[in-house]
């Protein structure tokens, strides 16, 4: 089950799966980014949704995938499913932010109105693009389902995020995207997931550095931008340093195209 935040590199690690030939899943998930179902919609075969560990073991049985993904949120049902491996990729928030903002062609006044919490507009599936769910602590959301998913702005707190530690602690793969391109990486994922060798290193994602960042937005949104994040902030910190105490640390590269 991989767990996919937007703008994490889930369609790079998506594309990885495809070619490696331990990784099989089913022909129409290739066009919907590896997902089962749309976003918050059907699934890629009628009649078999995900949204429990029974429905996922029915998929794996009756359905020709081994490799799911999900790019809403991780339904509690869905948690700790027996024989299940979890993998999820995690991103500096602000990266994140500013490649969705990007994506989403935000423009500046929706940026600097998504982040004054006066003003913020209510979280809407149909338009989760273009809603504070996307800039506001949005990993621990996806990660810990649908109440935490639609809990109002700058809700999220101390609690969810020993709740979102905990859960990760159970995966058997959390890599940060400026991994993508470690040296190690096909080890990794083969002992982790099970995959096949031949797994070429991925383009990473590194962080942006924070004066490139007031460049773009100025230092007050900036500010009000790390305050909607700062609890992803502390996830990923905690998740990276994980990672690296593990398996080391890749070299920084170049910035590359991890989407």
């Amino acid at each position: 089950m991989f767990v996919h935040i937007h703008k994490s590199g889930g369609t790079s690690f998506c594309k990885m799966a495809q070619v490696n030939p331990a990784v099989h899943m089913d022909k129409r998930q290739y066009f919907r980014n590896c997902n089962w179902q749309r976003q918050f919609g059907e699934p890629v075969a009628p009649g078999y949704p995900l949204r429990t560990c029974d429905d996922m073991h029915r998929i794996f049985e009756q359905q020709p995938t081994i490799f799911l993904a999900k790019e809403d949120y991780l339904d509690v049902g869905l948690r700790a499913c027996d024989g299940v491996k979890y993998v999820a990729l995690i991103r500096e928030p602000l990266d994140r932010l500013k490649s969705h903002i990007q994506y989403a062609k935000w423009t500046d006044e929706e940026v600097h109105r998504f982040s004054s919490g006066g003003s913020v507009e209510k979280s809407s599936r149909e338009n989760h693009y273009r809603s504070y769910t996307t800039f506001n602590d949005m990993s621990i959301r996806v990660l810990l389902g649908s109440e935490t998913y639609d809990s109002p702005y700058l809700s999220i707190n101390a609690s969810h995020v020993e709740e979102a530690k905990r859960l990760l602690e159970t995966f058997a793969l959390v890599l940060p995207t400026d991994q993508l391109n470690h040296p190690q990486l096909d080890r990794i994922l083969g002992k982790t997931l099970g995959w096949a060798p031949g797994t070429r290193a991925w383009h990473a994602k590194n962080q942006q550095s924070i004066r490139g960042l007031e460049e773009l937005w100025g230092q007050e949104l900036l500010s009000r931008l790390r305050n909607s994040t700062k609890e992803d902030q502390e996830v990923y910190q905690w998740a990276r340093k994980r990672f690296v105490d593990e398996w080391g640390e890749a070299e920084p590269k170049t910035r590359g195209s991890a989407t």
